[in-house]
């Protein structure tokens, strides 16, 4: 990779196109210039570009698009659709309570046509096109949201990120063979699903996102605020006798960033079982070796889905942060050897990461149909590759910090 496109603010700079680009496509810039076009997933990553973007280039004008962004998607995807009878919020509250609690009901995923009806016969290749809610889509708005309140100081937004989580979990979780388990997709108003399947990382996303949720619970002075401590203890066991190997290389690099938080949170005290990142990095190692023996870096651009590979640049750069915060606290994580020899391993596959970014810069292969039949996405997911940080950080609150030293050696003890 070019000397150029290593520098931080050339990087951002390129970012800063791409999301440019992604404002116009999908009616947020200029306001009023034509109709919006929201999708939850795409969204959420969006909002974290233009959070590093206002740190990268001092410029408010990308945090008050992140803003809006937020405010468009609750206002569409909060609200039920206008192709269908049903009005107003998702939550069923009244106009004037809905706009304090946006989250309540869920969000919907976007997708271009309306949710299966109840009783229609499932059609796989359908599907992937009807509305509904995704579980993983949510988790990403959580972080999102909470990633604006850090940015902002206004915690109005990781209070909605909490609602959301508590209704989350009561839509996705279920009772199954004496245990628990978590529909990939539910109906609009999430009374019934509509893929009863696991998502392979679901469960890991949830508790992930609800561990670092609860840590910022402690901010709010109102016990109205959800409590997620018996959602966690749940995802838990669903995480616990799970494996996290995949080929998918969007799959991989949300694996990696996934391991970011949770090395964040392992050195804050705020994660329950961190010998669960262990596992997730032995996993990610071997994923990544089962796609070495099956990816041909010489596809052409038609052949190849952007948003997918990137989601793997992006998450290879989250190895060398994470390696330097175990080396600076290695007491507290119970097998630090262990990881810094299997991240180790894991670095050897970054220069895949970089091939990846540096085939999508080209202007010609996004021009390709492959490029051209996602671009929102692809945009968003380049433009993330190419300023990480906010991505990929996790920020918990400075009172977390500050607890003894003891407290976390004995939560590691436990561990053991």
């Amino acid at each position: 990779m070019p000397e150029s496109e290593r520098n931080p603010l050339s990087r951002a700079s390129v970012a800063a196109q791409l999301f440019n680009e992604y404002q116009r496509s999908t009616g947020l810039e200029p306001e009023g210039a034509g109709p919006s076009r929201r999708y939850l997933w795409t969204d959420a990553h969006a909002i974290l570009v233009a959070l590093a973007l206002d740190t990268l280039l001092d410029d408010r004008s990308y945090r008050q698009a992140a803003l809006r962004i937020v405010d468009q998607a609750h206002h569409t995807l909060g609200r039920h659709r206008a192709d269908d009878s049903r009005e107003g919020w998702l939550s069923g509250l009244d106009e004037f309570s809905g706009e304090f609690h946006p989250t309540l009901g869920g969000l919907r995923i976007g997708k271009p046509f309306n949710e299966r009806p109840e009783g229609e016969p499932l059609d796989v290749r359908l599907e992937w096109e009807r509305d509904g809610q995704y579980f993983h889509d949510l988790t990403r708005w959580m972080h999102a949201l909470a990633g604006v309140s850090e940015v902002t100081s206004d915690l109005t937004h990781t209070r909605w990120a909490l609602e959301l989580a508590d209704r989350a979990f009561a839509g996705f979780v279920h009772p199954v063979n004496g245990g628990w388990g978590l529909h990939w997709k539910m109906s609009i108003d999430l009374s019934r699903p509509q893929l009863h399947s696991m998502g392979q990382t679901d469960p890991l996303d949830g508790y992930v996102t609800f561990s670092q949720l609860q840590a910022e619970r402690g901010r709010f002075r109102s016990f109205e605020i959800p409590d997620l401590e018996r959602a966690i203890a749940r995802l838990w066991t669903m995480c616990r006798e799970n494996r996290w190997v995949s080929p998918d290389p969007l799959g991989i690099g949300g694996l990696l960033q996934l391991a970011s938080h949770m090395a964040a949170l392992i050195t804050a005290g705020h994660l329950s079982h961190p010998g669960l990142l262990c596992d997730v990095l032995r996993d990610t190692l071997e994923s990544l070796r089962l796609l070495d023996q099956i990816t041909d870096p010489d596809r052409a651009a038609d052949d190849r889905l952007a948003f997918r590979e990137l989601g793997l640049s992006l998450g290879l750069q989250a190895v060398g942060p994470i390696q330097r915060r175990i080396e600076a606290a290695a007491p507290f994580f119970a097998d630090a050897d262990e990881l810094l020899q299997t991240l180790h391993e894991i670095e050897v596959f970054a220069p895949l990461g970089e091939r990846i970014e540096s085939f999508w810069l080209v202007p010609a292969h996004q021009q390709s149909h492959g490029w051209l039949a996602h671009a929102d996405i692809n945009l968003i997911t380049l433009a993330s590759s190419l300023v990480p940080d906010a991505c990929l950080a996790h920020t918990l609150p400075a009172a977390a910090a500050q607890r003894p030293h003891a407290q976390r050696r004995s939560a590691i003890q436990r561990e053991r």
